[in-house]
């Protein structure tokens, strides 16, 4: 129980990498992905207004 954990630096392997690369590849993937939600959610909204305007 009295023992502490020691954590040693270690190189990344290539499996390491690609997983990073994958998660990075998913980040990318999901900030495209709400980016167009939002710009779909500005154009309807825009588009609500215009038609409610113009009656």
């Amino acid at each position: 129980m009295g023992e502490t954990l020691r954590i040693e630096a270690a190189p990344l392997t290539g499996d390491d990498i690609a997983l990073l690369r994958r998660c990075s590849r998913g980040k990318t993937l999901a900030l495209m992905a709400c980016l167009l939600i939002v710009l779909l959610l500005i154009s309807m909204t825009l588009l609500i207004a215009v038609l409610a305007v113009s009656e």
